[in-house]
């Protein structure tokens, strides 16, 4: 019973010092110079700047579990995200705009994104922030996916 008493103690204490830490506040988004726009546009006949021309994803190295697999019946699916790129890399104000065949990716993508990391890209020594637009896709391997 004491063994009990202290153990039941224990995680109390743990779990009041775990609740007292401060959240860590996101970052602030930083600029050092106006956002430059290279979204696409597909209402447009202007060619957009390519935003590799400024930012470089650093190669992934992460992993994570989906909240769902794609299918036989829906093998491709595919979510286009607009957000920022802030002057330190950071990703910012990530909106999901469209999302096909339905919103069950939306998350994942999100979560996706999230993970990038960005670095300047040489012909970026002022890291220009900028505004880009990306289509992330998750699918079946060996098949072959076209965003529409």
């Amino acid at each position: 019973m004491n063994r009990l008493m202290l153990t039941t103690a224990a995680a109390g204490a743990l779990l009041a010092a775990c609740s007292a830490a401060p959240r860590q506040p996101s970052p602030e988004p930083e600029f050092s110079a106006p956002i430059v726009d290279v979204r696409e546009s597909k209402d447009d006949d202007r060619e957009s700047e390519d935003s590799a021309r400024y930012w470089k994803l650093k190669q992934p190295g992460y992993s994570m579990r989906p909240a769902f697999v794609p299918s036989a019946h829906d093998p491709c699916w595919f979510a286009q995200i607009d957000y920022i790129i802030d002057s330190n890399g950071n990703v910012f104000n990530a909106e999901v705009v469209d999302v096909r065949p339905d919103d069950r990716f939306e998350v994942d993508a999100l979560r996706m994104l999230a993970m990038h990391e960005y670095v300047p890209a040489e012909t970026n020594p002022d890291r220009i922030p900028i505004h880009t637009t990306i289509t992330m896709e998750m699918k079946i391997e060996g098949n072959h996916c076209e965003w529409e």
